[in-house]
């Protein structure tokens, strides 16, 4: 068996594949042989009728094709051994290049391969800072909201109110039962980065109302929110107030303290302190490390075939797909909110993730 390599630009390559007139021969038997086991020839039991007898049947050109399928799952393993070719997934079969000797010519992809360069040479000052006092505060602050009491108002809604309200989100006349809520809490405040449901500041949007008024507005979600079926998806609320309490703040004293479980404010201080510090280094670090991998990567020579990039795309297809169902979506319906085509989205949103 002769071998001759031909790698690709792709990273895939091309080998073509001479292989014994003999081997082919045995193989033409073999296929004869599997025709008459499929097929009735009359006088002869399936698999037992003689090679001229299926020749004369289904002529030369049947038993060749079934002959050059048996060659090559015959071969394809010694093949891949001998050009010591690691795949990435299956080959295939290309082209018959000739019958005489028997060629073939495979297509092969070939497994990922990463050269991280000079990786030793990357250098990224380490500049974690502690965090300040202010946030202390701010961490004192969403104590106290936290053990507040409230109780039911007659006015108009104020920034530090705790509000309920029945959301029900909508776009064009579907309803969307992820941004639709019943009796949904929700604290008022112009800081909302941890009550960013259904979008950040929509708490501030209430300001003014009262128990039992309607109002409705619109969001258009940004193009790179974390939720794909959202992504540059106009929503429309229609919100209902149901009540509106006012809120009580304690104050900051040991009492408190002790209600939170230490013993003074200074402890208290202290241990908010300290777990500020070890979050804000755990997260520092997360930042840090990401980024020292990313310069590696800058000065790494990553290759893959298309095979490999095709694989990783219906990865993302899937993902995306169940993450709709559980919104009650289809992929179809969605590409059409995106006002776009499946064509277009694989170019546009799927093949980049999948890179």
């Amino acid at each position: 068996m002769k071998i001759e390599t031909q790698p690709r630009e792709d990273h895939q390559v091309n080998l073509i594949v001479e292989v014994d007139a003999e081997q082919m021969d045995i193989a033409k038997h073999k296929a004869a042989r599997k025709i008459s086991e499929r097929n009735k020839i009359p006088g002869f039991r399936p698999g037992k009728a003689p090679y001229d007898v299926v020749r004369r049947y289904y002529g030369e050109n049947a038993i060749t094709e079934e002959a050059v399928e048996v060659l090559v799952d015959q071969i394809y393993p010694d093949v891949l051994k001998e050009a010591g070719v690691q795949p990435a997934a299956a080959g295939s079969l290309e082209n018959i290049e000739k019958l005489d000797p028997p060629t073939f010519k495979f297509l092969v992809p070939l497994a990922p391969t990463v050269d991280l360069g000079d990786y030793r040479s990357v250098r990224k000052p380490y500049e974690f800072t502690s965090p300040e006092e202010d946030k202390v505060d701010e961490s004192i602050e969403n104590l106290r909201s936290m053990y507040s009491t409230t109780e039911n108002v007659d006015r108009e809604i104020m920034e530090g109110d705790f509000v309920l309200v029945d959301i029900k989100g909508e776009s064009g006349d579907k309803e969307l039962p992820d941004l639709t809520r019943a009796g949904f809490p929700i604290f008022i405040r112009k800081d909302e980065k941890d009550a960013d449901w259904p979008f950040p500041g929509f708490g501030m949007e209430l300001v003014g109302k009262k128990a039992g008024e309607n109002l409705t507005l619109e969001h258009e979600f940004p193009k790179d929110h974390q939720d794909d079926a959202l992504k540059s998806l106009t929503v429309r609320f229609e919100i209902t107030v149901k009540s509106v309490r006012g809120v009580t703040l304690p104050e900051i004293n040991d009492e408190f303290a002790k209600s939170v479980g230490v013993d003074n404010v200074e402890e208290l201080r202290k241990r908010i302190k300290d777990n500020l510090e070890a979050q804000a280094k755990a997260d520092y670090d997360d930042k840090y490390f990401t980024e020292v991998l990313e310069m590696i990567k800058s000065g790494a020579t990553i290759k893959y075939p298309p095979q490999v990039m095709d694989h990783e795309s219906e990865h993302v297809l899937d993902e995306l797909k169940r993450r709709l169902s559980d919104q009650h979506l289809d992929l179809e319906t969605y590409i059409k909110m995106q006002q776009s085509d499946m064509e277009k989205f694989m170019a546009d949103e799927v093949k980049p993730t999948a890179q």
